[in-house]
């Protein structure tokens, strides 16, 4: 019988980008480091900040690049887990979900999930007016801000506040999240 050589796996880093301070995400054996490029990781936002009110909320990376032994990737999406949403969402209140596509200063594509949660219950004039509020807003941030911009605020939750409190104005509101992003 001929002897087959066996190749051994090495651990290889993912690290985070520098909105996460280049915190260390994961590891992942490889064979090959060309294999990497181009894979996503799933990853729950309160396990790199630290926060215990983030752990609601996965972020999605896609790994660009492979030097130094280490993977350095990009945010490419944002999502609150569904069992946050079904906690949100309770009896003789209104759930408005809306989606938003727009395109930022640096011209990347960009799709914007929320969900808005008002006091009482609504008439569909009124939720169409939050509907438009909120797209307009959103297409006015995105042309101003660049991507890295647009990922700060809403993750910082900064944004949702900021719609939240335009919103409140044609009917006052519980919770606006974005439900979730991603690059397109």
């Amino acid at each position: 019988m001929p002897e087959t050589k066996i190749k051994k796996k090495k651990w290889y880093s993912i690290i985070a980008p520098k909105l996460f301070n280049n915190a260390i995400i994961g590891e992942v054996p490889l064979l090959e480091t060309k294999s990497i490029i181009g894979r996503k990781v799933k990853v729950n936002l309160m396990s790199i900040t630290s926060d215990i009110k983030r752990q609601n909320i996965n972020v999605t990376f896609l790994i660009t690049n492979f030097e130094n032994n280490r993977a350095t990737t990009e945010l490419i999406g944002y999502s609150l887990t569904n069992s946050s949403i079904k906690r949100m969402v309770r009896r003789g209140l209104t759930r408005i979900d809306t989606t938003v596509t727009c395109k930022t200063s640096d011209k990347k594509d960009v799709k914007l999930k929320f969900i808005v949660i008002t006091y009482g219950r609504v008439v569909k004039n009124v939720s169409n007016s939050i509907k438009k509020l909120i797209s307009s807003e959103i297409t006015k941030y995105c042309e101003k801000g660049t991507y890295e911009s647009l990922v700060k605020e809403i993750i910082s939750s900064k944004l949702q506040k900021e719609l939240k409190n335009k919103a409140k104005k044609i009917h006052p509101i519980k919770i606006l999240e974005v439900r979730s992003m991603e690059k397109i």
